[in-house]
């Protein structure tokens, strides 16, 4: 005896067979409770589902999903300072290290070597707008994720 499948049943819930395979199904059924019931179940399921009324979700859903997201995604403006201020620091300091090592370098002879910079002639005022920048450190590594 031939069974059935829940692909043909759905085909057969939604009208996609024709007519004597129609017929041939409802003859089967008639014999083999085991399709009768798995067709029974699929058939309620389906009328159920026809029931279901979609609703809508309101308009502002979208825009309110998409501004947290924005939020969580966005890096924070004291994420961006203390990224470039860390690069700039950085940079400054390779090019320090690089210019003194060529500069030792020229020489063999130690007594003729001296510093490529004479660090007690130099303002160092500006390192406290370089510190400054390390104090967003924190909102980096912490950013705030609740509204304000």
């Amino acid at each position: 005896m031939k069974h059935y499948n829940d692909e043909f049943f759905n085909k057969m819930i939604d009208g996609e067979v024709d007519d004597s395979t129609r017929r041939e199904f409802l003859h089967h059924i008639s014999e083999c409770k085991n399709c009768e019931l798995e067709y029974l179940l699929l058939q309620k399921a389906h009328n159920s589902f026809q029931k279901i009324q979609i609703e809508e979700a309101p308009p502002t859903l979208n825009m309110m999903v998409l501004k947290r997201i924005s939020r969580v995604v966005k890096p924070s403006e004291g994420g961006k300072k203390f990224f470039i201020g860390m690069l700039i620091g950085l940079t400054t300091m390779l090019l320090i290290l690089f210019g003194y090592a060529f500069e030792v370098g020229k020489t063999l002879d130690p007594k003729d070597q001296k510093p490529l910079i004479d660090f007690s002639k130099i303002d160092l005022s500006f390192l406290q707008e370089f510190l400054n920048s390390f104090k967003s450190f924190s909102a980096v590594f912490t950013p705030n994720l609740v509204e304000p």
